[in-house]
């Protein structure tokens, strides 16, 4: 590591004076005596409300953001500590640390975004690496780390110095890919400017985040700026979404492999394709028919659902591109387990069927409650709620699908964070024309509770909204909740 803060500035301002630094950081509360404290503009408010914090727990400089055209000028001291104004710090903090730590380069990095399935093709890439004997780091909402050994993350896609931080720590256990979630506000607030990818993979686009984007225009603009002005040497797209189509055409110039599972789609187009010919969905297997440009096969997976299906093919064709022969992907894909909180289904003797899903925004709740309408035929029962402080448009929305592919509902808590969730649920109720078999159970536990204790052996109920979460948001405190611990003492079955 380059700990010179002259050395680490030299690029951009000449006036500094050497200063040997322990660390970088974005958040005051973990400074450390010598390290350099990055006041950004954050999306709610400066982080030079923090300086005062960040120098009384030892920081040796500060770099604070401005919207000035210049950089460089110390505006002041404080306690003899240099405040330096460093105009877009946001967009080349990336270009400090990687002077800082110099590890880019030494690593493999796949970007994975979409509106839906960003985490289940970032585990299952991990878990196929796994059973190649070869571990991968993974950033995303189920955590950080290697599969089945993650650290909670605050963000899919986390600050530049936290993702730094994991870069040196997956290198100093010998592990030299990473694949990355790369969420729309990731993207947005530079959290991942001037990284290089080896494979970026788009799973589909939505809408979604309007709370934050407050147009659908906004958010597709975001995520097209990830695929169309990073450094990506790879594509994967999924060709049977909207915006996957026409970007495929766009990035015609560059390396890029397409996947399909939809009957008319035409591959001779294309140099790298993956093409899902025939389709067999069971209640607990898919069989997947395929043909490539690396040659044709059948896929067992343990995975349900045409969505998976997707991302199954997203996941084998980052493998191989990356090297790994196609044979052997085959052999060992049914191997690969559901992913905690995705379609993730509980089964006991003479208790009816429970399925676990993060689903939360108006697509992904439909593909899921259609696959789950093929798989089961007797009655489905659909318990779900909105988050809180969030996009309201979706609300009747989700209402209106879960009436018309689900024949019990059960309005309840999701996240309400500041909002009133009886408010909440009315919004949702807007989008149903008959209210005879719609139950209103706010407390979520008494939710899947009353579900557990009506539904007969047959039928299956599906909680929708959560998926991993380990926790509720009420006004601005979390409280421990998670979904399949209920199940488990409801149903007996270990998890």
């Amino acid at each position: 590591m380059k700990n010179d803060l002259k050395y680490l500035l030299q690029p951009w301002i000449n006036m500094i004076t050497s200063h040997q630094i322990t660390g970088i950081t974005l958040d005051s509360r973990k400074v450390k005596p010598g390290n350099l404290f990055c006041a950004l503009q954050g999306a709610k408010k400066h982080g030079d409300i923090f300086i005062e914090q960040a120098i009384k727990n030892g920081a040796i400089a500060i770099l604070c953001e401005t919207k000035q055209k210049y950089h460089g000028q110390i505006t002041q001291t404080i306690h003899s500590i240099p405040i330096i104004c460093f105009s877009k710090l946001s967009q080349n903090l990336f270009k400090i640390l990687n002077r800082y730590y110099n590890i880019e380069n030494k690593l493999t990095l796949i970007g994975i975004t979409g509106t839906n399935g960003k985490s289940s093709v970032a585990h299952i890439i991990a878990q196929w690496n796994n059973l190649l004997n070869q571990k991968i780091g993974i950033m995303g909402t189920l955590g950080n780390g290697t599969y089945n050994d993650l650290e909670p993350s605050e963000n899919t896609t986390e600050s530049p110095i936290k993702i730094y931080n994991f870069f040196l720590k997956m290198l100093t256990k010998n592990i030299k890919i990473v694949a990355m979630e790369i969420s729309s506000h990731g993207i947005a607030q530079n959290r991942i400017l001037n990284l290089k990818f080896s494979i970026a993979i788009l799973t589909n686009v939505t809408s979604d985040h309007l709370d934050y984007h407050k147009t659908i225009d906004n958010y597709v603009d975001t995520k097209w700026r990830f695929l169309s002005t990073y450094n990506i040497k790879t594509f994967i797209i999924n060709a049977d979404d909207s915006f996957g189509k026409i970007w495929i055409k766009k990035l015609s110039k560059h390396d890029i492999v397409v996947i399909s599972i939809h009957p008319n789609f035409n591959y001779s187009s294309f140099k790298k394709w993956i093409y899902a010919y025939h389709i067999i969905n069971k209640t607990y297997h898919t069989y997947i028919y395929f043909n490539s440009s690396w040659g044709s096969g059948i896929l067992k997976s343990k995975l349900i659902g045409l969505f998976n299906v997707t991302n199954l093919l997203l996941s084998i064709s980052t493998l191989l591109i990356l090297g790994h022969p196609l044979s052997f992907l085959i052999q060992i894909c049914k191997y690969i387990n559901p992913i905690f909180g995705r379609m993730q289904t509980f089964k006991i003797l003479n208790k009816p069927s429970v399925i676990v899903d993060y689903a939360h925004n108006v697509d992904a709740f439909k593909n899921v409650l259609q696959t789950v309408r093929t798989l089961y035929h007797h009655k489905i029962w659909c318990i779900f709620g909105c988050g809180g402080d969030r996009d309201k448009s979706k609300r009747s929305l989700m209402g209106k699908i879960a009436e018309q592919l689900a024949d019990k509902i059960i309005l309840t808590n999701d996240n309400p964070r500041n909002e009133n969730s009886i408010s909440i649920i009315e919004d949702i109720i807007k989008g149903c024309k008959y209210k005879k078999n719609i139950y209103i159970i706010e407390n979520r536990e008494q939710a899947i509770n009353f579900a557990i204790k009506h539904a007969k052996p047959h039928d299956c109920i599906i909680i929708l909204g959560k998926g991993h979460e380990r926790y509720q948001i009420i006004k601005d405190k979390k409280y421990y909740f998670s979904d399949q611990k209920i199940i488990k003492k409801l149903i007996g079955k270990q998890i």
